[in-house]
């Protein structure tokens, strides 16, 4: 007989403290499995904003990673992970293998170990805010048209069509995505899909802890004028370090106004352009868009710019009709 035992000495289990004692040997034994022996595997927990190759928060620990062996190939990007209680509930991923992988469940324990599944994240997405940021999202992806033929519309014309399911971690940037929102994915950096969300769930992985959005985006059509290939990036907008700002969206009533404003001390110069006979009056930072009293503009487009020194700011607001 082998005279070793993982764990020295073996409880006793009859004192009255059954509790405390099979979660102190317990636990003890698990951490004697992450660090003694093969199963304990090198992980890193990460969480915060994601630069496209490190998290603002990474923190090196072990952890028991399962089903690494999968049994078919709708399984591969799956595993769950075994970890020391309580390290990793304030954490959305974790790095492992050469890979990123999206914790898809609130970690619980069974008085022994932490345990919750992973999905790999087979793409990063990238989008612009509304403020200008470039923000990047580690994302499982699937395929959400198992057996649709890829295209849709008639004899006339005929349009590429394709949708996925994508899950991100939910924070207060990934919260305020909406539907407008259109974002390349595609390993083609020559002529790459561009999709936009066509659904956007908050609720249903949340877990009640902002831990999962669930996502359906379907594939949309490349426009030249706004998406920028070089950048991976649709709708974009070149950033200014000078943004104008205003209330409500970029639009403007027929015999209204709009008043737009700068975030700065620094002298700005407002000019405009429009064939409608618009007018902007400028004081400081502030200035004040009148719009012509004519139906015929509906739709027309006035160009606001500020000057700060080098530095050029243009807003665009679309003539709508009155209330």
């Amino acid at each position: 007989m082998v005279d070793w035992y993982l764990i020295k000495p073996q409880p006793t289990l009859n004192g009255g403290f059954e509790y405390n004692e099979f979660t102190d040997y317990a636990q003890d034994g698990f951490d004697e499995l992450l660090t003694e022996t093969q199963l304990g595997k090198d992980i890193v927990f990460c969480k915060g904003q994601f630069d496209g190759e490190k998290f603002e928060v990474e923190v090196p620990s072990k952890g028991i990673v399962q089903s690494e062996t999968p049994d078919a190939y709708t399984q591969g990007w799956q595993r769950q992970l075994l970890t020391r209680i309580g390290e990793i509930a304030d954490y959305k991923y974790i790095k492992y293998d050469g890979f990123i992988w999206l914790i898809m469940t609130e970690p619980s324990d069974n008085c022994i170990y932490d345990k919750c599944v992973l999905h790999q994240c087979n793409y990063v997405l990238k989008w612009q805010t509304d403020k200008g940021k470039i923000v990047y999202y580690p994302a499982n992806i699937e395929n959400a048209s198992q057996y649709n033929a890829g295209e849709s519309g008639n004899k006339i014309v005929t349009l590429g069509y394709n949708q996925l399911m994508v899950y991100i971690s939910m924070d207060e940037t990934s919260l305020l995505i909406n539907r407008n929102l259109r974002m390349f994915i595609d390993y083609n950096t020559v002529t790459p899909l561009p999709y936009k969300v066509t659904r956007h769930d908050t609720v249903c992985y949340s877990y009640c802890r902002s831990r999962v959005i669930n996502m359906v985006l379907t594939e949309d059509q490349y426009n030249p004028n706004t998406d920028n290939i070089d950048l991976m990036l649709c709708d974009y907008v070149p950033y200014t370090p000078y943004p104008i700002t205003y209330s409500g969206k970029p639009i403007i009533r027929i015999n209204g106004s709009k008043i737009l404003k700068i975030d700065t001390v620094k002298n700005v110069e407002w000019s405009i352009k429009s064939d409608i006979g618009a007018k902007v009056t400028g004081e400081e930072n502030v200035a004040l868009i009148e719009c012509p009293d004519n139906a015929d503009y509906i739709g027309s487009i006035i160009y606001v710019t500020a000057k700060i020194g080098d530095e050029t700011t243009v807003c665009k607001l679309t003539i709508t009709g009155g209330v």
